[in-house]
């Protein structure tokens, strides 16, 4: 009787910011070899122009490395296992912060007058500003 790929749990560690650098890694613990695994993103396979490295990890291993995270990296991460019994998968959802890029430079001697606001809350959250001048 043929065993089928049984996968550790994973996930991404919390949080993850924009241009941090994240990793996550599939192992099958069980199974019959060979065992081919796969990553899918938000059910399709991941472009080879996304800004993820697959890297191999021995027979029964994969991992998915971010030199540098962004929004288009947030999402359903799955990770496939298949052999001749079956073929196997598990998920784990990446949350990437922010992505705020700095777009605008004031004039040397420009004055500009803001109106300052203030939020209260009792869990850690992040803002991402933006600002149009119109001039």
């Amino acid at each position: 009787m043929s065993v089928s790929p049984r996968i550790v749990p994973f996930s991404f560690e919390e949080p993850i910011f924009a241009g941090q650098a994240a990793q996550v890694s599939c192992l099958v613990s069980e199974g019959d070899a060979p065992i081919q695994i796969t990553w899918n993103f938000a059910n399709a396979e991941i472009p080879k122009d996304f800004g993820v490295d697959v890297q191999k990890m021995g027979k029964r291993g994969s991992a998915l490395i971010f030199e540098s995270a962004d929004a288009r990296h947030r999402g359903n991460y799955t990770c496939l296992a298949a052999n001749s019994a079956a073929t196997t998968q598990y998920t784990t959802v990446l949350n990437v912060h922010g992505n705020c890029k700095y777009i605008y430079t004031l004039p040397r001697n420009m004055s500009v007058n803001l109106h300052i606001f203030s939020i209260r809350t009792s869990t850690f959250f992040y803002v991402c500003l933006s600002i149009k001048f119109f001039v």
